[in-house]
């Protein structure tokens, strides 16, 4: 992994049309942490997301990568540094599972160069991290929708950048390769190698697998902080206008609806 991964946002605002999605937000995200994105549909998750990532301007405010201001950067040095997992995927041209995780590394080509032997090595073993490994010279249209899911994964793992953002990382995957992708993904962070602010609908894997929240309620306004501080019932309760029950597990606290 790039020895980098800091993303800290001042004063940021998020418009769409004449709705503020977040106002003023000041985020510090720093190397090797966890982050979660939790809030209602529609409460601008994506959008934030997307937004950190350079692909849309806020309405104001800053965001700096490493202490450089975003918008100041190419698009290939930010893909050096970011990496997204979008919400889904779409295959517009034929491909192979090998030559899909093989875009990772299109950040770090030259406009006629060609993937080294190195990096095809390493987009094999990341399928075989992602549990697609036999499949690589499959074409992707045959795929199903999980192992689909799991082939982006290995593309961002092929990727190597220090920051992930992650929209829906368990989208399509059943029980046993959600955990085994978020325990995945996490690994990296743990290891002092990357950081990661990922979204997620399930609080309980959220719980379960990060150290930071941030909350979006909507109309604009944020909560952040560690997990202890911000995941309490009357925050999510808040957050989701739902009753919410804390319950003892094996993980730490589980979170079922009243």
């Amino acid at each position: 992994m790039n020895q980098a991964g800091n993303l800290e946002t001042c004063g940021l605002q998020i418009r769409v049309a004449d709705r503020v999605l977040c106002r003023q937000l000041d985020l510090k995200i720093g190397f090797g942490q966890v982050w979660c994105l939790l809030g209602r549909n529609g409460s601008g998750k994506t959008t934030l997301l997307h937004t950190l990532a350079g692909l849309r301007p806020p309405a104001s405010g800053k965001i700096l990568l490493n202490g450089t201001n975003l918008d100041s950067l190419r698009r290939r040095q930010v893909a050096q540094q970011i990496g997204v997992l979008f919400q889904d995927h779409s295959d517009p041209f034929p491909a192979t599972v090998l030559e899909t995780a093989l875009t990772g590394r299109h950040p770090y080509l030259g406009p006629w160069e060609r993937e080294t032997s190195k990096e095809e090595n390493m987009a094999v073993d990341r399928l075989k991290e992602v549990e697609l490994d036999g499949l690589e010279n499959r074409s992707v249209a045959t795929l199903s929708g999980g192992e689909r899911r799991r082939l982006g994964i290995a593309t961002l793992l092929t990727q190597d950048p220090p920051i992930l953002l992650l929209d829906e990382p368990s989208n399509h995957l059943d029980l046993h390769h959600q955990i085994r992708m978020l325990e995945l993904l996490t690994r990296g962070a743990r290891q002092g190698e990357c950081t990661i602010l990922m979204i997620l609908h399930d609080v309980n894997l959220a719980s379960r697998f990060a150290d930071h929240f941030l909350l979006l309620f909507g109309d604009g306004e944020t909560l952040q902080g560690e997990r202890d501080a911000v995941l309490r019932q009357d925050l999510l309760e808040r957050l989701y206008a739902h009753p919410m029950e804390p319950v003892a597990a094996p993980h730490g606290t589980a979170w079922l609806p009243g």
